[in-house]
């Protein structure tokens, strides 16, 4: 093959390795993105098993809240996820990277024995489990106080 023709080839092969990358990156946030959106429906509706299955396997686990008593009325992102670098070039053992991402949201709520509205900003981590294919959240549950 003649040199002249090895450097588009080369040049299209490069560019269809890094659109595979993209659409892999594409399809990372929007899992991502449904599981926030599953998350966010789950603390307005007070579904807190579901919030418990959504929480990563070595995050601290939920506190012993009266759940009853906290009525979610407002849930605001702030900030839209940002995938993280990885923490300390941490790989799993099937040379994929740690995925990590980071969101702030507002969230109003009523302890309905006190009948005020109160507002936290909640900062989110999110790593994603390829075990499971989902995304988990690390960080602690909200500080309804």
């Amino acid at each position: 093959m003649p040199r002249s023709m090895s450097l588009p080839i080369l040049l299209g092969l490069l560019a269809t390795l890094s659109a595979c990358k993209t659409l892999g990156e594409l399809r990372d946030q929007k899992t991502l993105q449904k599981t926030l959106d599953r998350y966010g429906a789950a603390l307005r509706w007070g579904e807190w098993r579901s919030l418990a299955e959504l929480r990563a396997p070595d995050a601290r686990p939920m506190p012993r809240l009266d759940f009853d008593n906290i009525r979610v009325t407002g849930y605001e992102v702030i900030l839209p996820p940002v995938m993280k670098a990885p923490p300390n070039g941490k790989e799993t053992g099937q040379d994929e990277e740690v995925k990590e991402a980071v969101q702030l949201v507002r969230i109003e709520y009523v302890l309905k024995d006190e009948q005020r509205v109160k507002r936290i900003q909640d900062q989110q981590t999110w790593r994603y489990d390829p075990e499971s294919g989902q995304w988990r959240i690390l960080s602690d549950f909200p500080g309804f106080e």
